[in-house]
């Protein structure tokens, strides 16, 4: 078995069939396809039994109790026959090259993880926009800036995975960059297809723009302190460049500064209490441009 497609399933019922779809019309036909149940409350459960019965052969439906996408994907990874794991979630879709093309390229170059890049397809006043996100094929510089590939987009070897013991189930956000961190940290090797290979559909209540404050300062929390991490270990192995640590405080200062409104207690102290390596033409356009802001007509 080549590729092991395993989807974590949450109330999903309206759309679960297009994830599933996108993986049955794929061009590399030797996969199977794991649907995990996390604990939903609608008919996601009985809808997945009726896509097993149509493919008996290819789709296997789990349950996992423990809440979260992690649980659901360490499930599907312990059940996986396949060499490579592709996670999708429930509401996105592969275009039909995406398994063929990353899997050649990771037995070419003998890859741990393919990143790759995504369509982010989401609603403005009823009507479908789209925005490219390009990786960027440097490992450590994209996982600073949060863009080496998503869960969806990436393929990702089993063994590396079981290595680092997959996703870590108790982190509340951020939990793909941290799995990719720990896999860097391993040894693990990195190549980068470019081909638009994945849709990824935008929901309002997506977690990162979550507007509550005490939530909001708990996810801005992770992603600060993954960086801080990150910045600890490359110093450490002699890695941390004067490119990468302002890179880093970079980074956290943009943070900061974008949930400004948001959460100012928050963001006022850290900026007072850490001392962060910011260009001051960086600064300088930030601050500009939230001057800036109130003064645009509508």
């Amino acid at each position: 078995m080549k590729i092991s497609v395993i989807i974590p399933c949450y109330n999903c019922a309206e759309f679960i069939e297009r994830a599933v779809s996108s993986v049955l019309n794929q061009t590399l036909k030797e996969y199977e396809i794991i649907l995990v149940d996390n604990n939903s409350t609608d008919n996601t459960f009985s809808k997945l039994l009726d896509l097993q019965k149509s493919n008996p052969k290819v789709i296997t439906v789990l349950s996992e109790l423990t809440k979260g996408a992690p649980a659901a994907r360490n499930k599907g990874i312990a059940e996986a026959k396949g060499e490579y794991i592709q996670f999708l979630d429930a509401d996105d879709e592969l275009k039909p090259t995406k398994l063929e093309l990353q899997y050649l390229m990771a037995e070419r170059m003998q890859a741990d993880v393919i990143i790759g890049n995504h369509v982010l397809v989401y609603s403005i006043n009823n009507k479908i926009k789209t925005h490219t996100k390009y990786a960027n094929p440097k490992p450590w510089e994209g996982l600073i800036n949060s863009n080496l590939g998503i869960t969806s987009s990436n393929l990702w070897k089993k063994e590396s995975l079981i290595k680092v013991n997959g996703w870590d189930t108790l982190k509340t956000s951020s939990q793909e960059y941290d799995l990719l961190f720990r896999l860097l940290k391993s040894g693990a090797k990195f190549a980068y297809e470019p081909s638009l290979l994945t849709n990824i559909y935008k929901a309002e209540s997506s977690i990162s723009k979550s507007t509550n404050k005490k939530r909001l300062e708990e996810i801005i929390t992770n992603r600060i302190d993954l960086r801080k991490n990150i910045k600890a270990y490359l110093e450490k192995n002699d890695l941390l460049t004067p490119k990468l640590n302002r890179m880093i405080d970079t980074y956290i200062y943009m943070e900061l500064m974008t949930r400004l409104d948001d959460i100012p207690e928050f963001a006022n102290d850290y900026l007072k209490n850490n001392l962060l390596d910011i260009s001051k033409g960086k600064v300088f356009k930030t601050q500009l441009k939230r001057y800036l802001k109130p003064l645009k007509i509508a």
